[in-house]
């Protein structure tokens, strides 16, 4: 490591003039070199020639999730908020979705409030429900993520079985914002596959959905597969 800091000392003020071309080539000049990672995190981070775009555009030069996050755990320190493009970036370099689990833990803080089309980015990246479940708690920890209608069925559907849209639907439900939108309730509701999730559903957005006019509400109970079902969700929804 000694080494490796005089050499960076010596060189690169005359290889590095800032852009992300000049780092892309001092980079290549190390393929396949164990010192790739520790030159990214513990040499240039650390003094700042990582700072600003470049640094989060070179996540794809490193090997691994480890490498990458330890990336990460450098850069952020040094900003006072990240934003959009770089949660994406980073949760998208990720190969595995550990990896882009405790990315989302380390940018959520400094990212809030969070768009909506970021979190549904984010949320694409995982391939399991229960991790992708937690990536959604994450980014709408505190009030970090406001949502109308339409992006809450966006994000209930990256899930893939009833049981992960009903606990998607539960921890979105405080994130929403605006009025009620009827297309968008009924193309939630129609996004389960048994009544079941259909009323949980009810119940949780029953407060929000009361202010529908009755014939808005009706066409939510076109969803249900059985009357039982739908005579108790049209009580809940009268209250």
């Amino acid at each position: 490591d000694g080494m490796m800091f005089a050499l960076a000392d010596r060189f690169l003020p005359e290889l590095d003039d800032g852009s992300l071309a000049a780092i892309e080539q001092v980079l290549a000049g190390m393929e396949g070199s164990p010192a790739r990672g520790p030159f990214l995190i513990d040499c240039l981070a650390p003094s700042g020639r990582l700072d600003g775009a470049r640094g989060w555009q070179l996540f794809g030069s490193l090997s691994f999730d480890s490498e990458r996050l330890a990336l990460l755990e450098a850069l952020v320190p040094r900003q006072s908020s990240v934003d959009g493009a770089q949660v994406t970036a980073a949760v998208g370099s990720m190969h595995f979705d550990s990896g882009r689990k405790e990315a989302l833990t380390l940018l959520a803080p400094k990212a809030r409030p969070v768009d909506a089309r970021v979190a549904e980015a984010a949320a694409a990246g995982f391939s399991f429900d229960a991790n992708r479940l937690a990536a959604v708690a994450t980014l709408a920890q505190d009030g970090g993520l406001r949502l109308d209608d339409a992006q809450l069925v966006a994000l209930v559907g990256r899930c893939s079985f009833d049981a992960g849209r009903v606990t998607c639907v539960e921890t979105l439900a405080p994130c929403l914002d605006g009025a009620p939108d009827a297309a968008a309730a009924r193309a939630l509701l129609e996004l389960f596959s048994f009544d079941a999730g259909r009323q949980r559903v009810v119940e949780v957005l029953a407060g929000r959905w009361r202010a529908l006019d009755p014939a808005a509400r009706e066409r939510l109970l076109e969803t249900f597969s059985f009357s039982s079902n739908r005579d108790r969700a049209r009580a809940t929804l009268q209250g």
